[in-house]
């Protein structure tokens, strides 16, 4: 049997690269090809089974083969890594093995890699080529006193140390193989995972400055970033934590060939790639941004690198930086498959030189309204750092300055401010000859101011760019044109009356089954339906929801009839709409919209059936130069129109009529606080049109 014993407990994965004395070979006895069992100069390795078939007891065993075209002195190396022990020689200076070869050969056995910085030492041994030996080294004549880590092997050794057999020698003898099994030394001191013992140097670049993917001195610019990507890598990657509290924490990579960090892809308009890079054996680093071309650096072991790479390098290699999405690294020294070293990476951000000005670039989103169009045809910037004294930026679409046939109906421009400027408030118009370029025309044409529902727009300066992204409706706001941020949203109201009386499931859908707890909630496209992002409340079995969507946007939704016991089945009582069995689909405008759905039967699906009430928005055609806010209502609400309001009316669902009100003006303000709570439908007669929108009582 082989000697195998416990020298100490670890957790199972501090193993993965640490054989322990004596090395056996065995599976978890920690030999990893190429990391620790490693061929040099010529001779290859593998974990082979015992050659002597005649009954032996080496099991698995260390196989090395050797090449006659290799150099005279290629060998093969046990090397201890961290979580195992140094091989120590203060006091016995002994080495055994066994070694198994057909072939006489006279080996050198050299130590190598001390704990206390002495020189390796090395000294003879002589194999008779009879099979299985057990071999027994001295190391006290050539002065070894201290612990050793890495145990080398040469088989074309003569019988003097230092010196090998010639070429023709070699050639004489032929490649042969021989195995090791069963080193053993006395058990040195635990090899520790070397690490930094202070932090990298803070970063001192402005933040205004900065797109950063990996630090803790900023906030994260980059999105979606995650280390260890599925690169078929054998690169360990976990976070180190300098200090124990959080206060620094670093990416640990282990057995380091090559590794990657993700981000959302990016153009790069910064100067430099910066990086930190702490390393106790690597010497070369390898940096990309793409696939194929790197960028190397030189690594001082023991120390922080602090790494700057002009972006310039990598499109001198052709790199594209329109479409960055990740930071490669790779080691300059490894041999595929297995990477053998360690580093520790940190402060990995994208920089530009300071500036002292700010860019903004806006952009107004002109497809959702009719201007601009002949006559009103640009679109421009008006700011309180030139006195409002006249257009400061004006927009272009698709490089074509007051041409609105052409180009997507994306306006854009950009202004140049110092940073120092502070906060900058700006108005939008679209302006043109027909009312002399004064961007101050009639409502009804379409020269008007466009300002945000708060008033003017705003923003600061400081950074070293910033985006303003508009968006022109085609509505009116008191007594300008509607404009709102690109980011802004539609509350969607969902109203689900579960009353009816001859509904397959009027009152309770889950109360059948015992135990259960029902519930309704609404999944749209919005969020991928990927959750109940519509949280659904019951007042008197009628249910009501909000989410907020985008302008303009197709909102495809269903609610389901379900709940936390029974894991919100998916065909467990999910809404359809009776006509064709389909998700429901509402198209956000210009303001908040109110979808109500009833209940009426169970189909042949098991879904519970619903239907769009005949007077929700999509049947209703509103007159989007009437406005109605808020939706949902508590009390007070805001009526404007382009002409005059000559009077409103507010209907129940029965059709009742709740309120009547003569207002003959542009402006108006109601007060339905004495309402119940439900949905109503308010009609306001306009130049003797009618104009219809539906609204929700809270």
């Amino acid at each position: 049997m082989k000697n195998i014993y416990i020298l100490f407990a670890f957790m199972a994965f501090s193993f993965i690269n640490a054989q322990s004395i004596p090395v056996t070979f065995e599976n978890g006895n920690g030999i990893v090809l190429a990391e620790s069992f490693i061929g040099d100069s010529g001779v290859t390795v593998a974990l082979a089974a015992d050659p002597d078939t005649s009954g032996g007891d080496h099991g698995q065993t260390g196989k090395s083969t050797t090449d006659t075209t290799g150099a005279a002195w290629q060998n093969t190396q046990i090397f201890f890594q961290e979580g195992s022990n140094y091989a120590d020689f203060t006091t016995n200076k002994v080495i055994t093995f066994e070694c198994y070869s057909t072939v006489a050969f006279y080996g050198l056995l050299k130590l190598e890699s001390s704990l206390n910085g002495q020189a390796p030492v090395q000294t003879t041994f002589q194999h008779n080529g009879g099979g299985w030996e057990s071999i027994s080294v001295d190391f006290t004549s050539v002065g070894a006193n201290d612990e050793f880590k890495k145990i080398v092997f040469f088989p074309y050794s003569t019988s003097t140390a230092g010196t090998f057999l010639t070429q023709a020698e070699i050639d004489a003898m032929g490649n042969f193989d021989y195995y090791l099994d069963n080193v053993t030394a006395d058990v040195g001191t635990l090899i520790a995972t070397p690490a930094p013992t202070a932090a990298a140097t803070a970063p001192t670049a402005n933040a205004a400055d900065v797109v950063s993917v990996y630090s803790d001195h900023y906030t994260a610019t980059a999105t979606t970033v995650a280390w260890h990507p599925a690169w078929g890598q054998t690169t360990s990657y976990e976070e180190f934590d300098l200090n124990g509290d959080g206060s620094d924490v670093m990416a640990k990579l282990s057995s380091f060939g090559y590794e990657g960090i993700t981000f959302d892809a990016m153009s790069i308009t910064s100067e430099t790639l910066h990086l930190d890079v702490w390393s106790s054996d690597e010497t070369s680093l390898k940096v990309f941004i793409d696939n194929n071309n790197a960028v190397t650096k030189t690594l001082t072991t023991g120390q922080w690198n602090s790494i700057d790479i002009p972006i310039s390098d990598f499109t001198a290699l052709g790199v594209d930086i329109t479409a960055v999405s990740f930071v490669k690294l790779e080691s300059g020294t490894w041999t595929y498959p297995n990477g053998t070293s360690l580093i520790y990476v940190d402060n990995i951000y994208f920089h530009s030189q300071p500036s002292d000005d700010t860019v903004i670039t806006f952009t107004v989103d002109t497809n959702n309204s009719p201007y601009p169009s002949a006559g009103k045809d640009n679109v421009v910037i008006n700011y309180s750092q030139n006195g409002w004294g006249g257009w400061g930026v004006t927009l272009v679409d698709d490089g074509t300055a007051g041409d609105s046939t052409s180009g997507d109906g994306i306006y854009s421009g950009q202004l140049t401010l110092p940073k120092s400027t502070g906060a900058v408030e700006y108005v939008v118009a679209v302006t043109g000859s027909d009312d002399g370029w004064s961007g101050w025309g009639d409502q009804s044409g379409a020269s008007a101011l466009c300002v945000d529902t708060a008033g003017n727009f705003s923003f600061t300066t400081g950074a070293n760019t910033l985006a303003q992204d508009i968006v022109l409706l085609d509505d009116v706001s008191g007594d300008h044109w509607a404009c709102l941020t690109s980011d802004a949203k539609v509350t969607v109201t969902i109203v689900v009356d579960a009353t009816s009386p001859d509904a397959a499931h009027p009152q309770n859908p889950d109360a059948a089954t015992a135990g259960s707890t029902f519930q309704l909630a609404g999944r749209t496209n919005l969020n991928g339906w990927g959750d109940y992002g519509i949280v659904m409340t019951n007042t008197n079995n009628v249910w009501t929801g909000t989410i907020e969507a985008s302008f303009y946007a197709n909102m495809e939704y269903v609610i389901n009839a379900d709940g936390p016991d029974n894991g919100w089945a998916a065909n467990d009582a999910q809404s359809a709409n009776a006509n064709g069995n389909t998700n429901f689909v509402v198209n956000v405008g210009t303001s908040d919209v109110t979808e109500e759905l009833t209940v009426t039967a169970e189909n042949a699906d098991g879904n519970w059936v619903v239907y769009t009430s005949t007077l929700s928005v999509g049947d209703v055609e509103v007159d989007l130069t009437f406005n109605f806010y808020p939706n949902p209502v508590v009390d007070l609400v805001s009526l404007d129109a382009r002409e005059s309001i000559q009077a409103v009316q507010v209907y129940d669902l029965t059709g009742r009529v709740v309120l009547h009100k003569n207002i003959n003006a542009t402006k108006a303000q109601l007060d339905l606080g004495n309402l119940q709570k439900g949905v109503y439908i308010l009609e306001a007669k306009i130049n003797d049109q009618t104009a219809v929108t539906k609204f929700v009582k809270q």
